[in-house]
């Protein structure tokens, strides 16, 4: 990959995740507020939804530092010097690239007909790699899954009931995310475990307990990626990011053609 390939490519990815970002405050410094966007304009690979209340705490109070210190930085002569000017005459041009790329990004569109055509056009390669979203509840003894698929039978909503009862009765790692495992391929599990979620529909849970190496498991597969519906979201949010850097490319190509480029070896 190129570097202007690589950058061309960070700055889709940059538009497409601040784009999506809230608008929650979670500081302010003399009536400046520090926001979800503010954070990843600053630290873009990091979410800070990700982090623990210790985490999230150090990051808000680094970004009260940098404002104080940015505040108290402005009320000096440094703003007269050459070398300020210039790195602001960087930022201003940084800025209008990424506003432009946002308005860009915002007016590409892709239509739910052509993301199943995708999705019809690909279905081979999709059946060879399928995946499946999958939650489970890990418990020591067969009895007690039995029961978990016997409160499950009688459920109305079966996946928020599912979650319920994995929260409190799981013994697995997910137990505390409700038993999600997110999306995982056949290999990634063990067999038992695989030929089990593998053999469910979206929606369905295994009606007999699943034995393995690491106790009874009961199973609810919340999506597949062989069925468009479940996948349709996601894919379109990756068509979107293909087309938005398609026109981009093609934008660049043209505007070349009218730009005196030379690259020194």
């Amino acid at each position: 990959m190129t570097k202007g390939n690589f950058l061309k490519i960070t700055s889709a990815l940059l538009v497409a995740t601040t784009l999506n970002l809230s608008a929650k405050t979670y500081a302010t410094v003399d009536g400046i507020n520090i926001t979800e966007k503010e954070i990843a304009m600053v630290n873009p690979n990091l979410n800070i939804n990700t982090l623990d209340a210790t985490q999230k705490e150090l990051l808000i109070n680094k970004m009260i530092d940098n404002v104080v210190l940015t505040k108290y930085a402005l009320k000096q002569d440094i703003t007269k010097s050459t070398q300020f000017k210039e790195a602001l005459e960087q930022l201003k041009a940084n800025l209008a690239l990424q506003a432009f790329m946002e308005n860009q990004f915002k007016s590409t569109v892709v239509k739910e007909k052509d993301a199943r055509k995708a999705f019809e056009e690909n279905k081979e390669q999709i059946a060879q790699n399928k995946q499946v979203s999958a939650r489970h509840i890990l418990v020591k003894t067969e009895d007690e899954a039995k029961q978990i698929i016997a409160e499950l039978s009688k459920a109305k909503n079966v996946q928020e009931k599912f979650i319920e009862l994995a929260k409190e009765l799981s013994t697995g790692p997910s137990g505390k995310n409700g038993g999600d495992l997110g999306w995982f391929s056949k290999e990634k599990m063990v067999p038992e475990f695989s030929t089990a979620a593998f053999a469910l529909n979206t929606g369905e849970f295994t009606k007999n307990p699943v034995k393995t190496q690491f106790g009874y498991h009961v199973i609810f597969v919340q999506g597949s990626s062989d069925n468009f519906e479940d996948i349709k979201d996601g894919l379109i949010k990756d068509l979107t990011l293909q087309k938005f850097q398609v026109k981009i490319d093609e934008l660049a190509k043209e505007l070349r053609k009218d730009s005196k480029i030379k690259i020194n070896k």
